[in-house]
């Protein structure tokens, strides 16, 4: 089915397949799962703790914005996301002022363009999959890399964890924890 906007109730748990629209508003609040061959131009949450989830062979040839509270996003499958997953952008609702940290989880054979933190506390695992840079802003954010490719990770101010353990590695990906000296001001 094609549409132009889709969106769902509040606090819905909803699990879409085969879907193509422009934009798909999730859930606030609630759980949205895009599976199957669905293709959407743009995903956006909301004030409320989403989970969206990417699956099958989903995807996002644009954004995917999360937006206020605290939200989860999850690429798994063959799904890829060729913008950005942007978890402090405006979304449905504007309410990025409203951002109080996340998780992104990557586990796909497929691919994301780049992962964008905000101001809180942000938690990005990269077990599968090709994503180009992470950014998880400032705050106190940890980044788990044990599967999967990036071209960089940058964790800005903030007392930030990186993990690395995945074989892809090689010196060559930019690691910057932002102008941190020491332990106490945020160092990686």
């Amino acid at each position: 089915t094609n549409w132009e906007v889709v969106g769902f109730d509040d606090n819905a748990v909803v699990n879409v397949t085969d879907l193509v629209t422009e934009t798909l508003n999730a859930s606030c609040g609630g759980s949205t799962t895009l599976g199957g061959s669905s293709s959407a131009v743009s995903v956006d949450g909301c004030i409320g703790d989403e989970t969206i989830t990417l699956a099958g062979d989903a995807v996002v040839t644009g954004d995917i914005e999360a937006a206020g509270g605290d939200d989860t996003i999850t690429v798994s499958g063959n799904a890829s996301v060729l913008g950005d997953i942007n978890v402090a952008n405006d979304g449905q609702d504007g309410s990025a002022a409203d951002d109080l940290g996340n998780t992104v989880v990557v586990d796909t054979t497929g691919s994301v363009g780049s992962i964008t933190g905000g101001d809180n506390t942000e938690n990005v695992t990269l077990l599968a999959g090709t994503v180009g840079d992470i950014d998880t802003g400032a705050g106190d954010d940890a980044v788990v890399w044990s599967g999967g490719t990036t071209t960089g990770i940058t964790t800005g101010d903030g007392s930030d964890t990186l993990t690395i353990t995945a074989a892809a590695y090689d010196g060559s990906q930019a690691l910057d924890g932002g102008d941190d000296l020491s332990g106490g001001d945020g160092f990686v």
